[in-house]
């Protein structure tokens, strides 16, 4: 009797124990369903290549990296991730590793140290996942597919285009990084202020064009209203029916072509705003729709107002003066509020204007 009751105490103690240490049977975490092994591009365009229980260099373009390697801590081939191990977790696809952690100063551009630190790793789906540092911060992960490309041919998007008053962003392959910002404005200072944009961060990963002049990819959301924090979003794409060299984000046009003289580089080039650059400069700016929706009332802030009465058939391309359009002429460069109406909607906005012809669409 006095046996059995040792024995009965023992298991107890070691149950206790195994619950303690959460892993004595798998059954007490989820079991991990998704796989790591591949190549991984992170949002500041570091390129991993995961296997086993370690991932390398490939590719090293973030600022912290690129100084980093610069000054003989790290290079292409050797590990940033190592000691992968599955964790028991009450969360499905979750690991444990180490990381290389960089001490990096924004302001002067160096990477003074770098050291081993443990963190985590959640997938979200077969695509995504994101690595949690020691220190809270995340860093996001998309596969890289070995299928992604930017041209198909037909319709080739590799090069540079802009957002007036925003950015210039360079494509090549399947990924589009930020070359210069737009002088002429403001806009896009307090997302380089808090850190979420700079030259040669990704906004455009994994484009795979679709057919029918459409693209799937992923680009950098940006999320201001919560505090600054960017993450990315699935999204399709297309280039304007009419015309070829404009293609629409979610809530930004690209032209075809760079900024030009009004580009510059944070810290390097001051750069002016809109009513200092060229003031004598004006041009032509054209309202248009290729929808029938009666009569539009447009007013452009400081310039006038009109209408438009009828739309453009699809298979012509807006031209300023066009009949059809409302186009105002003599516009200074500069940036300009936008308001129109009809019965059956209305649109307002903002219009970073510095061309000689410039066509706005109002559209559905």
């Amino acid at each position: 009797m006095k046996k059995y009751l040792i024995i009965t105490r023992t298991a107890v103690m070691m149950a206790i124990a195994c619950i303690l240490l959460s892993g004595c049977e798998k059954e007490e975490g989820k079991k991990n369903t998704r796989k790591l092994e591949g190549k991984w591009e992170s949002a500041e365009g570091d390129v991993i290549d995961i296997s086993g229980s370690s991932g390398v260099y490939t590719e090293i373009n973030s600022p912290a990296a690129r100084s980093a390697e610069e000054n003989g801590f790290i290079a292409k081939g050797e590990e940033y991730i190592k000691d992968i191990k599955e964790a028991a977790q009450e969360i499905e696809d979750i690991w444990n590793m180490k990381y290389l952690d960089f001490d990096y100063d924004s302001e002067t551009d160096e990477t003074t140290d770098v050291d081993w630190k443990d963190g985590t790793i959640q997938q979200y789906d077969d695509d995504f996942f994101s690595l949690t540092g020691s220190n809270g911060d995340i860093i996001p992960f998309t596969r890289i597919n070995s299928g992604s490309s930017s041209n198909d041919g037909e319709y080739d998007l590799n090069g540079l285009w802009h957002n007036q008053g925003y950015w210039e962003i360079s494509i090549s392959g399947s990924s589009g990084k930020i070359t210069k910002f737009d002088g002429r404005s403001n806009y896009w200072k307090d997302f380089v202020e808090e850190g979420i944009l700079d030259i040669n961060t990704q906004v455009l990963r994994n484009i795979q064009y679709k057919g029918n002049r459409k693209w799937d990819c992923e680009h950098l959301e940006i999320d201001f209203d919560n505090g600054w924090y960017s993450h990315w979003e699935k999204i399709t794409f297309e280039l304007d029916p009419m015309n070829s060299y404009i293609f629409r984000l979610p809530t930004l046009y690209f032209e075809r072509g760079g900024l030009g003289s009004h580009g510059v580089i944070p810290g390097k080039d001051p750069g002016e705003g809109p009513d200092d650059e060229d003031p004598d400069k004006t041009g032509s700016l054209a309202f248009y729709t290729f929808v029938d929706f009666g009569t539009i009332q447009v007013t452009l802030e400081g310039i006038g107002s009109g209408t438009i009465t009828r739309p453009l058939s699809t298979s012509t391309t807006a031209t300023c003066g066009a009949y059809g359009t409302l186009t105002f002429e003599n516009v200074p460069y500069g940036i300009y509020s936008y308001n129109a109406t009809c019965a059956q909607g209305k649109w307002s906005g903002t219009i970073t204007f510095a061309h000689d012809c410039l066509t706005f669409r109002l559209s559905e």
